[in-house]
Order: C-alpha cells, then structure tokens, then sequence
C-alpha cells in the first residue's frame, strides 16, 4: 500500500482501472464516477484515487494534482481545477527535473554561510555571521 502525507494527514494511494472499477469505491466521498476522471481525492476517508487508463507521466502528473488539492484544502479552500492543475503541473516538473533529495543536509560553516551570502547578496559581510 502506498500513502503520501500531506501535511499532518496520511493519504492511501489507490490505483484503479476504469475497465474494472467497482461502482461502489468512489461513494459516497467522491464525486459520482466519471469515464473521463483521472484522479480524485477524497478527504473524508484519506484516500487518493487514480486512474491506471493513462500513461505512467500522467498518472504521476494526476498523483501531483490530487495533492496540491489536499493542500489547498487543509490550507481553507481549493481555488479550482485550473490553478491547482498549473501549480501542480509546475511543481512536478521542478521536482522531476531538479530530483530533489531532502532527506541530506549539511552543515555549512560560518565561512561557507558568509561566501554564499556574499556570492547570492553582493555584500562581503553580514551582522548575522559577525563573531560575537
């Protein structure tokens, strides 16, 4: 089983078929099953619905979509299908083209925070950085 949390909630990924859906897993939390549907999100039972009819990009794509939209929700409203499919769709590419590892950190050193902010703020030295 796979799951994805989105803030402090733990979705359950659930992947279908539309050639053999059961009518009965979209209700009563999700909207009425649609042949078009891609992707659904249901906050009520914590689960995202996706659709295996398309390819695996747009799968991933409608994965990305379904969580900007538990964002939104968890954040007090979801400002609709064309501003959660343009964030979406960005943030996908960013992550994809950028592969993203977060679970690294390092450790920089006074040195390396003044270098960095002089290179990026054009300044050769900040008060946050001055030995005390």
């Amino acid at each position: 089983m796979k799951t994805v949390k989105i803030g402090v909630r733990e979705y359950e990924i659930v992947y279908f078929s539309k050639n053999n859906v059961d009518p009965n897993l979209f209700k009563p939390n999700v909207q009425e099953f649609d042949d078009k549907m891609a992707g659904e999100i249901d906050s009520l039972q914590n689960k995202i619905y996706i659709s295996l009819d398309q390819c695996e990009e747009s799968q991933n794509q409608t994965l990305m979509h379904e969580i900007v939209h538990g964002i939104f929700r968890q954040m007090g409203g979801d400002p609709g299908e064309i501003v959660t499919d343009a964030l979406a769709e960005h943030l996908y590419a960013l992550l994809l083209q950028n592969f993203f590892d977060f679970s690294k950190k390092q450790d920089l050193t006074k040195a390396e925070l003044e270098e960095m902010y002089s290179k990026y703020y054009g300044g050769k030295h900040h008060e946050q950085f001055a030995d005390n």
